[in-house]
């Protein structure tokens, strides 16, 4: 008796294993003049379920595994200064606050033309923060300033320097962002949001500028002397 059951689902070797054993089955029933069907039925019936099992067992391992290399990564703790055209629907504004909320930032935001967002907590959730964010409809969306600081001994609210909830200025309320940000000891990252970055940056540009100009110097001297 020759015959071959297919199952899409399965693997090769797993099919080829199958169909052997449903072979053995019949060739027992047919030396024993016993009526197969319902022993076919019931060692495919076995077989799936062991199939089945054994990948259930598999997708739980990698699922710990993947959950123990997240584990032994270390903590980071993640602050960005997000630059807006402007922020003004409600339900943006609302989403703006709900997400940090949910994510477990601390912030703050500052609505109408422009709009600024400054938020600090776990790097990963600040990722999936912006992520959400530049997934909405926006004029102008930018990260303008990013700082991380990996997590030593005392846990991520030790390093943090912003206010766990999050509040939100008016429109009017720039001077105020920039003043709280300026307390918390943030206040370059706020100025990133204007594209006005930090002091060493200026010297390091100022410096590479007056090189420039004394190597132009030089070489017109040189010229000068040659003629």
């Amino acid at each position: 008796m020759v015959f071959e059951v297919k199952c899409p689902q399965l693997a090769r070797v797993e099919m080829e294993k199958l169909n052997k054993e449903l072979v053995e089955v019949v060739t027992a029933a047919c030396a024993a003049q016993e009526v197969v069907g319902l022993q076919l039925y019931l060692q495919m019936q076995g077989f799936l379920s062991q199939v089945q099992s054994n990948t259930s067992f598999d997708d739980q391992s990698q699922e710990i595994a993947v959950v123990a290399e997240e584990l032994s990564k270390p903590l980071v703790l993640g602050r960005r200064a997000i630059y807006f055209h402007h922020i003004i629907a409600s339900n943006k504004r609302r989403v703006v606050k709900e997400w940090a909320i949910e994510l477990e930032l601390g912030g703050f935001s500052k609505i109408g033309w422009p709009g600024v967002v400054i938020v600090e907590g776990a790097e990963l959730n600040v990722q999936e923060y912006v992520r959400r964010l530049q997934h909405l409809r926006w004029k102008q969306i930018t990260v303008r300033g990013e700082q991380t600081e990996q997590i030593q001994d005392g846990g991520l609210d030790k390093l943090r320097r912003l206010p766990r909830n999050f509040h939100e200025f008016p429109e009017n309320g720039m001077s105020d962002l920039a003043a709280a940000c300026r307390t918390a000891g943030l206040e370059e990252l706020f100025l990133t949001t204007m594209k006005i970055y930090s002091k060493l940056d200026d010297k390091e540009v100022q410096a590479s500028a007056e090189n420039a100009s004394t190597k132009k110097k030089s070489k017109r001297n040189g010229q000068k002397a040659e003629t």
